[in-house]
């Protein structure tokens, strides 16, 4: 495979971002940005004005939209946020199965993680819908994310919530991975500032394109 060329590592193990790596839907984020600006002006009474800039500096600042506004003061119930900004997408509609993609992960001979800053039940629909549950060992989300790391004290008034591009959050991840090695781990995302702190970290790091192309397969170191 393309991103397989010219790596010197013995790779054990693939961490794999989820929305707009392994799948592309130019409808989803836009859909998941009209919901997070509606729930901060209906849940969270910011002024409509002021909306679409929170927005930017809290995802900028902080890695998720909610983890800024967590951490500059808003009071937000995780579920009630992952039901409105997720679960009320209109998943059958852009997802359909892909059998192009089930076959490429399962030429891939190592265990495959998906790695995501989304909710559990979210990667869950994806990649039902997609029919590739089943090429992945496990699924790194907000949760798995979040229960480590408030049993291991990482949660605090600073960062109550951790999550990509955060070196702590790629740790974790590695832990949740089956304790898997930096030094012998993949780990493909589309965003760059995520595939920098994996790099930061030490694992071998592939940003995927955006393009319309068959997402894995226009992957590049």
């Amino acid at each position: 495979m393309p991103w397989e060329a010219g790596l010197q590592r013995q790779l054990e193990t693939v961490l794999c971002d989820l929305d707009d790596c392994l799948y592309r839907s130019p409808e989803m984020p836009e859909l998941v940005r009209e919901n997070i600006q509606r729930y901060m002006r209906e849940k969270l009474g910011v002024p409509k004005d002021e909306v679409t800039s929170l927005c930017l500096s809290a995802y900028t600042n902080f890695g998720t939209t909610m983890a800024g506004l967590v951490a500059t003061g808003y009071q937000i119930d995780v579920d009630d946020w992952h039901a409105h900004i997720h679960h009320t997408l209109p998943y059958e509609k852009y997802l359909k199965k892909d059998d192009a993609l089930r076959n490429l992960l399962q030429r891939i001979k190592l265990p495959l993680y998906v790695f995501t800053n989304g909710d559990r039940k979210h990667a869950e629909i994806c990649l039902r819908l997609m029919g590739i549950t089943d090429c992945f060992k496990g699924v790194v989300c907000y949760e798995s994310i979040m229960d480590a790391a408030e049993d291991k004290g990482y949660v605090d008034h600073g960062v109550p919530v951790v999550c990509k591009p955060s070196v702590t959050a790629i740790e974790l991840a590695l832990e949740q991975a089956n304790n898997a090695s930096a030094e012998t781990t993949i780990f493909l995302d589309d965003s760059t500032r995520n595939i920098v702190a994996g790099h930061q970290k030490g694992l071998t790091t592939v940003l995927v394109h955006q393009s319309k192309a068959p997402v894995l397969q226009q992957a590049s170191c």
